[in-house]
């Protein structure tokens, strides 16, 4: 049976703590985006990554000084939280887990293609990352928590 994400969070108890940065090494997602490093610890064990989210995404309105230096109203870009780190993270185990011939066929990719094939193995190496974190048991538990 699968478990909820309270349930999930609640058994594991994974560490999480997120850190704004500049940019993200793999330079994905540009400058148009608030880029973000995260950490995932369970059991003394880390796993750390990136998450990029939109400039409009998760941001609360408050009264502050803008980029001009007038106050008023302003977005205060806001962090992930843990269930959007983790969905996007099962989003990529899952895309991990097909062979890249599947990957390319389900996103309308073209089979030759290099860049798609290194966004395809980033996914492999996320999954890889996400079961050592974890081990099998709590992967498979992650893997089937539903974000709905």
């Amino acid at each position: 049976m699968a478990m909820s994400l309270t349930e999930f969070l609640e058994t594991y108890k994974p560490a999480f703590k997120v850190i704004p940065v500049d940019f993200r090494p793999d330079r994905n997602m540009g400058n148009l985006a608030y880029h973000f490093m995260f950490r995932l610890g369970y059991q003394g064990r880390e796993y750390i990554g990136f998450f990029s989210q939109g400039s409009k995404a998760n941001v609360e309105r408050v009264r502050g000084y803008n980029q001009y230096g007038e106050f008023g109203w302003v977005d205060k870009q806001l962090p992930p939280s843990i269930t959007s780190v983790l969905e996007c993270l099962q989003i990529d185990c899952q895309t991990g887990e097909n062979t890249y011939q599947e990957f390319a066929s389900e996103y309308g990719y073209k089979a030759d293609s290099s860049e798609e094939y290194e966004c395809w193995e980033a996914c492999r190496k996320t999954r890889d990352g996400m079961i050592d974190l974890f081990g099998r048991g709590p992967f498979s538990d992650f893997m089937e928590i539903s974000f709905e």
